[in-house]
């Protein structure tokens, strides 16, 4: 847990994916350039699906999905920059999912302080070329591990 004096902060990411096979992107509320996919931390004695099934529904309101497969963890660093506390990046266990509802059951305001505050669905390639640099390499590696599952294709 414990690598060059800092701590990697334990969570989970999710891979949605719509009836088109798009990857669902959000805008964070304080950026105006990058996208990213919908991720968390995990609560104390959470379970990794837990923890998935509360940060979809806290940061769009999703609950109405099937889980299609999930990765081994996979670490990345955060920049000096971006950093909180001794966090120097995350392990995260990401899950691909199918959103089996409709659009408008997307709410980014189900909590007082929302995540995002536009969504839209992105091919692999737009949300690849639209994701803040220093996650691009976790997104191939996350990418990658759902071509293998045969879930995605590039």
């Amino acid at each position: 847990m414990f690598e060059k004096n800092g701590l990697y902060r334990q969570g989970v990411g999710a891979v949605i994916l719509n009836q088109h096979n798009q990857i669902f992107a959000g805008q964070r509320m304080t950026d105006n350039t990058f996208w990213q996919m919908p991720q968390g931390g995990l609560h104390a004695n959470e379970t990794h699906e837990f923890a998935l099934l509360r940060e979809l529904y806290e940061e769009t309101g999703i609950k109405n999905i099937k889980i299609l497969g999930d990765t081994p963890p996979i670490k990345y660093h955060i920049p000096i920059n971006y950093r909180k506390n001794h966090i120097i990046g995350q392990e995260q266990v990401w899950f691909f999912v199918r959103f089996l509802g409709e659009d408008h059951e997307i709410n980014l305001n189900i909590e007082d302080t929302p995540e995002f505050k536009k969504w839209q669905w992105l091919s692999i390639n737009s949300l690849l070329s639209n994701v803040v640099p220093f996650k691009k390499e976790l997104y191939e590696q996350i990418i990658s591990a759902g071509t293998k599952l045969g879930l995605l294709s590039c």
